[in-house]
């Protein structure tokens, strides 16, 4: 099986280097071709200027739509319920039907910055002729969540960083001043707090390390610390329209679809839906569980051959290989209809797990392939 993904990833690689090179036109002195640009047509009854609609074509197109996780409370630790209760963010964990791409790339095209005489920000939109305007308010009556004004997070002083690992790590080691942390030295009810807050809070496109600020955000989240999500919300819109990176995720689609619907957004005619992520709940933690103990056992396995093996993340969405012939412990001898059973949801799980790895390389593929095409494009 090792060899099998081994031989994947090196075709999907080989794949990615070769297929852009194979259509340009090879421009030799015996065989140069001028190329001719046409300008493409304006659709204004999906962007609002011309420059909106270039923003899509470059850039907002390629971009990968990054969807909130819906979380089963009743199969997690009931601190999580406790916590976005006392917030009053618990309706943050219902997640719908899957929605358009296509609504929500234009929606982030056709996206301008904004303050008021406060120097607060909003944002504005425009989607099929219809401008939207989203504050805080908005955001808070939409989404039925309140708009905390006093407030404690973002801090204007980070505790101290030796609090903040010990709580999240549940460790007394003292960290350098620049730390990182992965998933896999969370405690579990930490872990749980971290993957909804980066899918559905204050999100984070790349889930490999935790960098300190997000490590001070997990430790305000985990210890009640007063946050406004609204304020949340705008922040991350304003980041996604400020950033030039094709790599970049589309934060909040499931919301954004939301406060539109609630601003009275009417049929929106369009295919291309959103994938929406696996539940967090009990399949989950299964999945987590059953990837920290075949990384141990494969730790394990490699320090006595003597072979290096990489720190686990233990996080069922990053990209690390498990084998799966050290994820199950050998069948016994006589099989009873509770062990068959048994090992049918071990094997789902586990193929529930790599589903979301497979997943996971192929956006990371995408995004390079993105880049790789924008840096060819910059040479010619």
């Amino acid at each position: 099986m090792r060899r099998l993904l081994k031989t994947i990833q090196h075709t999907l690689l080989s794949m990615l280097a070769t297929f852009p090179m194979s259509i340009m036109v090879r421009k030799t002195r015996a065989n140069k071709k001028t190329s001719t640009f046409s300008t493409p047509v304006f659709q204004s009854e999906k962007f609002r200027t011309q420059k909106h609609q270039e923003n899509y074509e470059k850039l907002y197109i390629f971009r990968s739509v990054w969807v909130e996780h819906k979380v089963i409370l009743d199969e997690v630790d009931l601190k999580i319920r406790r916590n976005f209760e006392r917030r009053g963010w618990l309706p943050l964990l219902e997640v719908e039907h899957p929605l358009l791409a296509s609504l929500i790339r234009e929606f982030y095209s056709n996206l301008s910055v904004n303050s008021n005489d406060s120097n607060t920000q909003y944002v504005r939109s425009w989607i099929r002729g219809e401008e939207y305007v989203i504050t805080s308010k908005v955001v808070a009556s939409a989404l039925g969540v309140p708009l905390v004004q006093q407030l404690v997070y973002p801090y204007n002083e980070i505790p101290p960083l030796d609090d903040i690992m010990s709580l999240i790590t549940s460790t007394s080691i003292r960290w350098s001043s620049d730390p990182h942390i992965t998933t896999h030295q969370l405690i579990e009810l930490n872990y749980l707090f971290f993957q909804i807050s980066c899918h559905s809070i204050w999100p984070i496109f790349h889930l490999h390390t935790i960098p300190i600020e997000r490590c001070a955000f997990l430790y305000a989240l985990v210890t009640d610390a007063p946050m406004s999500f609204p304020n949340l919300f705008i922040r991350s819109l304003v980041k996604v329209h400020r950033s030039s990176s094709k790599s970049h995720g589309l934060f909040f689609p499931i919301f954004i679809h939301r406060i539109l619907l609630d601003l009275s957004l009417e049929d929106f005619l369009a295919f291309e839906p959103v994938h929406i992520l696996a539940p967090i709940g009990a399949t989950f933690l299964r999945q987590r569980a059953t990837q920290l103990n075949a990384s141990s056992k494969h730790s394990r396995v490699e320090s006595s051959t003597g072979v290096a093996s990489m720190p686990p993340s233990g996080d069922p969405t990053t990209e690390e290989y498990v084998d799966p012939t050290v994820a199950v412990d050998p069948p016994p001898s006589s099989l009873s209809d509770s062990s068959i059973w048994s090992m049918l949801d071990i094997v789902m799980t586990i193929q529930a797990a790599y589903g979301q790895f497979l997943l996971d390389v192929l956006n990371e593929l995408h995004a390079l392939r993105v880049d790789l095409a924008g840096a060819l494009d910059s040479t010619q």
